[in-house]
């Protein structure tokens, strides 16, 4: 399997799947992985794009240092990663927590970004933000992939998606599991650090940024938020709850294609 070690010693996973010239980055959210991405990341790859995907550090397959985590050293690991693989260029795409890397990876790489998409996301905090994040930060102190998930699948998942697929999201149950707790709170504790209002003006590459109306953990607002701040960006929203690229793959690749080639 793959793996590269960053500057300071911490291995990172990753996937680089395709021969096409343009590369597509796909970062994760919080409790994702590679293989997260299995609809966009196939779909891609056939339209002739190579995509790039990683675990995060604090994520499944790559290291767990104990510790505070920051959005920042994303941002450098995934610099660190297209400096180890040779890409001078990709179109960055992240969801929901690799939606606020995503930005600032765009804010930090400048050239280096061809196109950002940001789906599901918010590049702000506040008090209602704040609630739900601790509420999943309670959960992952009590140390049970099964409360986790509880915890987290109301919040994500839209009741449609919930009443006609529960069958799916119940086979998810196991891997969390899987989660490494204390870096799922760090993680978390990351994101509610940063607070990226007015600061998107110089993010001035083309830019595609996806709401879901029954979004409940990033209602639309945070996502028009980023839209109207972001110079050269167009706004969308899907019909569907916060895991867009599950409950509406076939929509999420068609704006995505649409972006990319556009």
């Amino acid at each position: 399997m793959p793996y590269f070690t960053t500057s300071d010693g911490v291995k990172i996973y990753y996937e680089l799947h395709g021969t096409g010239e343009k590369v597509v980055a796909l970062l994760n959210g919080i409790a994702m992985t590679a293989t997260s991405w299995r609809l966009q990341s196939e779909y891609l790859k056939n339209l002739g794009f190579r995509v790039l995907l990683h675990d995060m550090r604090g994520q499944l397959m790559s290291d767990k240092p104990r510790g505070e985590y920051s959005l920042e050293r994303h941002v450098l690991d995934f610099k660190e990663l297209l400096d180890h693989l040779g890409i001078e260029r990709a179109a960055v795409v992240g969801t929901s927590y690799g939606g606020k890397v995503a930005l600032m990876v765009a804010k930090a790489l400048g050239q280096r970004v061809e196109k950002l998409a940001v789906l599901n996301s918010s590049h702000t905090v506040d008090r209602a933000l704040i609630a739900r994040v601790d509420r999943w930060i309670t959960a992952a102190r009590l140390k049970s992939g099964r409360i986790l998930w509880q915890v987290m699948i109301p919040d994500i998942f839209s009741d449609r998606f919930m009443n006609e697929s529960f069958a799916f999201i119940a086979s998810l149950a196991p891997n969390f599991e899987m989660v490494d707790f204390v870096a799922f709170e760090e993680m978390a504790k990351a994101f509610i650090r940063v607070d990226l209002r007015g600061t998107l003006s110089a993010v001035n590459v083309p830019a595609l940024v996806v709401a879901s109306t029954e979004d409940r953990f990033f209602p639309p607002r945070y996502s028009r938020m980023i839209a109207e701040e972001l110079p050269s960006a167009r706004y969308v929203e899907l019909d569907c709850g916060h895991v867009s690229i599950w409950e509406k793959p076939h929509e999420v690749n068609k704006l995505l294609y649409e972006f990319l080639v556009g």
